[in-house]
Order: C-alpha cells, then sequence, then structure tokens
C-alpha cells in the first residue's frame, strides 16, 4: 500500500503518441463530456485517461474506486472543492516563498506566508476529515476506502486536531497578539531552553509603555523592550515555521496528486450519472466476458446527445479485425468506439456498451487518416508512411495497433502490397491489429487465404437488408456507398 494519501494507484505507463489517440479518438469529447463545463478539471482528467494500466488487479482495483465514486456524485463534488481550495491557496503561496528566499523578505512577510501555507494544509486536512466521518459507509467500501486508509496512515484524526489548535494559535499571533515564552540567559547573552508557554490578546498601548494580558494578568512593560521582545519572538517563529516547511513541501505533493485523481473521478460520476436521463449505457469490463455487445461511440453519442447504432461481436482470441464495406456505413465510427473502449478500460473506468471484455495491452497505437494541412512538410503518402513507421519502430508484443482507412492516397497496387505485409508482420510479431480498410482486394485475398487468426466485418447493406452503421461478420465484399446511391438514382428514374 502506498505510504502517500491517494485515492487509487497511479499508473506509471504512458502511451508512445498520446497526441495521436486523443485526436484520432476524439479523446477531447470525452474529457468535456466528464468534465461538464468544470473547465479546470480536463487537464487533469486528460493526463490519467490517457495513462494506461497493463495490469489486470490494477484495473480492476481502480474500478472499484470509480464505481463507488459514481454512486456518491456529490460526495466527490464536495471533496473536489476542498482539495481545489488548498491547491489553489497554496501554490501561490508556495511561489512567494520561493520568492522571498531569492530576495531576503522581511521576517514579517516570511512568517504571514508560511503560516498561511501550513493554515492552508492543517485547514483541509481539517475539511477532508468531516467529510469521511459524516460519510463513514461511503468511506468504508473497497474503492474510497483506500483514500481513508492511506489518508488517516499519513495524518491520524488526532494528529489533525492538534495541528488545528496549533495554527489557531498561531493565527493569533498574527493577528498581533503576543506569544509568551520561558527560557533561560545563556552565555554571550543568548537565550538557550526556550518553551512557548501560551498566546495572549492583543497588546494596548499606554502612556507609560504596553500593557498585555498573560494567565488573566495585566503586565506592563517598556516599549523599547516590548520590540525588541517582538523581534526575537518573530525570529522564534520563522525558526519554527522553517521547521515545518518539509511538512508543508510533502504535502503540496500530496495535494498535486489528490488533484489530478480527485478531479477525475468527480469527472466519472459526473458524465456516469449525466448520461443516465440519456439512457445511455454503461459496464464496468470483466475477465470473464468474452462477447462485446451494444458497443457505441461515446463520443458521438456525447456530441448529438442521442444513442448511435451500436455494434456486437465475438473478438474470441482473434489476432486482427478487418472491416470492409461501404463508404458511410459507420466503419471509422466503429472502429472508434472499439478504441476509445480499449482506453477507457486501461484507465479503471465504465466502458459505451453492455459487455465488454477485460483485455489488457502494453501499448495503443493509432493510424489515422489525416487532412492535408499547411503544418505538413511533406505528401499525404509519405506521412502516413513516416508515422507507420514510427508505430512499427515503437510496437511491441502485446500492443494493439488502430488503422483507419490508412494508405487511400497510393494506388490500389501500392496499398495491396503494404497492407499485406503489415498484417503478416503484426502476426509473427504478437501485434494485434484492428483495420478499416477501402482495399477490397487485400481483404479478400486475405479471406481466401486466412487460418482463423482474422476476425473479417463488413458494413451492414440496406440493400441485403442488414442495418446501416452496423458491422455484420462475413466475406468482403465489392461494395462502395457512391455506387448504391447511384444504382438507386438509376433505379429511381427508371
Amino acid at each position: 500500500m502506498e505510504n502517500r494519501p491517494i485515492w487509487f494507484q497511479p499508473a506509471t505507463a504512458r502511451y508512445h503518441d498520446e497526441k495521436a489517440i486523443y485526436k484520432d479518438l476524439n479523446i477531447q469529447t470525452i474529457v468535456r463530456g466528464m468534465a461538464l463545463n468544470h473547465y479546470e478539471d480536463e487537464a487533469f482528467i486528460e493526463e490519467i485517461l490517457l495513462r494506461p494500466l497493463t495490469g489486470v488487479e490494477d484495473i480492476l482495483a481502480r474500478q472499484k474506486v470509480v464505481e463507488e465514486a459514481c454512486q456518491e456524485p456529490k460526495l466527490m463534488d464536495q471533496f473536489l472543492l476542498v482539495i481545489k481550495e488548498a491547491s489553489d491557496k497554496l501554490e501561490p503561496l508556495m511561489d512567494t516563498l520561493q520568492d522571498a528566499r531569492d530576495k531576503n523578505f522581511l521576517a514579517e512577510t516570511q512568517i504571514s506566508a508560511k503560516l498561511d501555507a501550513l493554515s492552508t494544509v492543517v485547514e483541509m486536512t481539517w475539511k477532508i476529515r468531516e467529510l469521511i466521518e459524516n460519510n463513514p459507509q461511503a468511506m468504508s467500501g473497497p474503492g474510497l476506502g483506500i483514500f481513508r486508509e492511506t489518508f488517516y496512515r499519513e495524518v491520524p484524526p488526532e494528529t489533525i486536531v492538534e495541528q488545528r489548535e496549533l495554527v489557531e494559535n498561531f493565527d493569533a499571533f498574527k493577528r498581533k497578539g503576543e506569544i509568551s515564552l520561558q527560557g533561560e540567559m545563556g552565555p554571550g547573552f543568548f537565550w538557550k531552553n526556550m518553551k512557548v508557554l501560551g498566546v495572549s490578546s492583543k497588546a494596548k498601548k499606554v502612556n507609560r509603555g504596553l500593557f498585555f494580558t498573560v494567565d488573566r494578568r495585566d503586565v506592563l512593560i517598556d516599549e523599547e523592550l516590548y520590540e525588541s521582545a517582538v523581534d526575537f519572538t518573530n525570529q522564534v517563529l520563522v525558526d519554527i515555521l522553517d521547521q515545518c516547511m518539509p511538512y508543508i513541501k510533502k504535502w503540496q505533493g500530496h495535494i498535486r496528486l489528490l488533484r489530478k485523481q480527485i478531479a477525475f473521478l468527480a469527472g466519472c460520476a459526473r458524465m456516469y450519472n449525466h448520461t443516465r436521463d440519456l439512457e445511455f449505457q454503461f459496464v464496468f469490463p470483466n475477465m470473464e466476458e468474452k462477447t462485446i455487445k451494444g458497443l457505441y461511440d461515446l463520443s458521438l453519442a456525447l456530441q448529438t446527445h442521442s444513442n448511435p447504432v451500436s455494434n456486437s461481436l465475438e473478438p474470441n482470441d482473434y489476432e486482427a479485425i478487418i472491416v470492409t464495406g461501404a463508404n458511410q456505413g459507420g466503419k471509422s465510427t466503429f472502429l472508434r468506439s472499439m478504441g476509445i473502449g480499449q482506453v477507457m478500460c486501461q484507465a479503471g473506468m465504465y466502458v459505451a456498451a453492455g459487455t465488454f471484455p477485460l483485455k489488457t495491452y502494453g501499448q495503443i497505437f493509432t493510424h489515422f487518416t489525416r487532412r492535408e494541412d499547411a503544418s505538413m512538410t511533406m505528401g499525404k503518402f509519405e506521412e502516413e508512411l513516416k508515422r507507420m513507421q514510427d508505430i512499427l519502430v515503437h510496437a511491441k508484443r502485446g500492443s494493439l495497433i488502430l488503422l483507419n482507412e490508412s494508405f487511400a492516397t497510393t494506388t490500389e497496387v501500392t496499398a495491396y502490397q503494404i497492407a499485406t505485409d503489415l498484417l503478416r508482420v503484426c502476426l509473427e510479431e504478437g501485434l494485434t491489429l484492428w483495420m478499416v480498410t477501402h482495399i477490397t482486394t487485400f481483404a479478400r485475398q486475405m479471406y481466401q487465404i486466412s487460418d482463423g487468426r482474422v476476425l473479417f466485418l463488413s458494413a451492414g447493406r440496406e440493400a441485403n437488408h442488414e442495418q446501416r452503421y452496423s458491422m455484420v461478420e462475413k466475406e468482403p465484399e465489392n461494395t462502395s456507398y457512391g455506387l448504391e446511391l447511384y444504382d438507386q438514382i438509376i433505379s429511381g428514374k427508371e
């Protein structure tokens, strides 16, 4: 178990090309659907969503946390508010303290900034303690209970109470009160064995000097002596607060991690509950499941606020999936839904489907067609080859590659040769390949020599009395949406 407060175990792996996955799978729409106008959370959600878990046990553990978070959306928002407020206050204070070191700020300025930083941490831990204690059932499950356990291991409840009392005493001094000290005069007129006895009320100036109250007794001292004592006390406070700085810095790191994780959990809960009215279907992947049922493109669903056509298939142990069919038949949408599902699965989330197998890949690569723009320094075909080369260099056994209409910019003969070689390499090297292709000659040839390791799907055709946008397991056909449309128009005229 981690020796720091966490909501869940952070992932250590990273996708090789996060930007490609983000763009090709339209992850931005998923992130915005989770943030729901909490724009400052989007970067945190994206970071965790695109950091894959590669171990099944890690995924199952995070699923428990996400599932319980989805059952407590209001509580997640409360935790988010507490941690966000602490983060927003602490970061600029720590920047101020860094400036104070560089510019030799006055002791009063350092005391104020350090005390505010300490107060911020202690007040946050106090509020978190209240949320935990006020929600015992929600915070004792196998998911959210992880945070309760790791948080109290870092700062036990009794320590939180003691820290708050200490900060309140320090805060009284900040408001121009006094601190009572006890000590001895050592050699060279240096104080030794100093001890803080208590905090007094604000001093009052009179003609003969200053009055202040200690232990309910009014004490009169000379003003010059008072100013000297204040300077000395300031230095004592600086020394005391300096010893608190490692603790504050440690909590700064904790808060940064917790800020990301609670943004992700609150986002999971937000999207899960917000889409209930739209009757979106979600499921947590599991090891026993072998089929995919009711899978839909979540990004499209969020954009249209409706349920797109879903797909079902039995991937079993196929090492490749080849999808062909008419243009505008939903092939790219289907591939994107598969990719989004796998990314969400390996983030420990629910998936937009009725059932979804829990399977992990060491890396996920995407290779979708790009629109030619001014940023391109080479032709589209050369650019596609460069991206494919980068994928094959970094893809290791157990990786997943998603190809969408790749090499459509070259001749069919060239595209056929590239696709054939690519499929052969993937099968030989243990790489899983999901591809949508326009190269029907390649697909038909592969179907004829298939040894059962490749699943062939085609986009449904109304001409065959099949549902449009649905994928059907069958032999690849020579089809074209344009030719079908042409036949419909000509037939209609006749």
